[in-house]
């Protein structure tokens, strides 16, 4: 099982229950984009929340760095077909 204990935190996070989009809507980046890399958004007329390192197409991450950690997260959350939406706080 690969975990991440998140120590200042105390939160351990299962990632084998986790998506994609449940990784980056996690609390846990840095919020302030002016202490991101200077070449970060260099150059780019769209400045983004995190750092595009490389890639010819933008990345969009609806949500990005918007979920606090909670315990059990995701565990017990329902969703429904065919749009797969979730109930609050879940």
């Amino acid at each position: 099982m690969i975990e991440i204990i998140l120590l200042p935190l105390n939160v351990f996070i299962f990632l084998m229950k986790m998506q994609i989009k449940d990784a980056y809507t996690l609390r846990f980046f840095e919020n302030n984009s002016s202490r991101l890399p200077k070449w970060c958004n260099d150059g780019d007329d769209v400045k983004l929340p995190f750092c595009q390192i490389k890639g010819q197409y933008r990345m969009e991450l609806p949500e990005y760095n918007t979920m606090d950690p909670y315990p059990h997260m995701n565990e017990r959350c329902p969703s429904l077909p065919p749009k797969y939406f979730r109930t609050q706080n879940c």
